[in-house]
């Protein structure tokens, strides 16, 4: 089962924004965000072939069913109430910069995607893909691959091992496991100190 708005989310960069020959996506919207996702799915799914036909062994699927998850329970949206982001009586696409959870997946989808493309995996340069910043917090993120890798620098390395790994012929499916693995953990090192719930 896909996660909520799937079909309707974006599936390529030409869906997004483009500001002076750049794709500008809000991640701060979850049919943006899960887009991203979409992108990254299709993109490396000729990489899991290999392993299982129609792209069953792609181990990133588990980003955004988790993520689909955490929208279709609410965790997305402003806990504190004060605005109406992420509730149904207000925007319910808006993911709240309050929200734990929200901020913890930031990690997990902004800094793949960004990796896939600073990898070459996503067809387009790595300077040619901007990411809005929230409304508040902003220091808390990064918005492009340079600016990942002067914030992130130990996950986008791990993001990109990952990636290497996968394109290589002689990958078994536990050694890409290995990697996602270290990558997952690396990606939420610096959110857990940032975010203490």
């Amino acid at each position: 089962e896909f996660p909520p708005l799937w079909k309707e989310s974006p599936g390529q960069f030409s869906d997004y924004s483009v500001e002076n020959g750049k794709y500008i996506i809000n991640p701060w919207n979850y049919s943006e965000r899960i887009g991203m996702y979409k992108i990254l799915l299709a993109q490396t799914a000729r990489y899991f072939e290999k392993f299982a036909p129609e792209d069953e062994q792609n181990i990133l699927w588990g980003l955004p069913i988790h993520h689909g998850w955490q929208y279709h329970s609410g965790r997305l949206a402003d806990p504190t109430l004060r605005t109406d982001c992420g509730h149904d009586s207000g925007d319910p696409l808006c993911i709240s910069v309050d929200s734990w959870w929200a901020d913890l997946n930031y990690y997990l989808s902004t800094i793949p995607f960004l990796a896939a493309i600073d990898s070459g995996l996503m067809g387009v340069s790595a300077d040619n893909v901007i990411l809005l910043p929230p409304s508040k917090d902003q220091t808390n993120f990064c918005y492009n691959v340079s600016s990942c890798h002067s914030s992130f620098p130990e996950a986008m390395k791990m993001w990109n091992k990952f990636y290497k790994c996968a394109m290589s012929p002689s990958s078994s499916f536990d050694d890409l496991l290995k990697y996602m693995w270290d990558a997952h953990v690396s990606s939420l090192e610096f959110a857990r100190k940032n975010f203490q719930s």
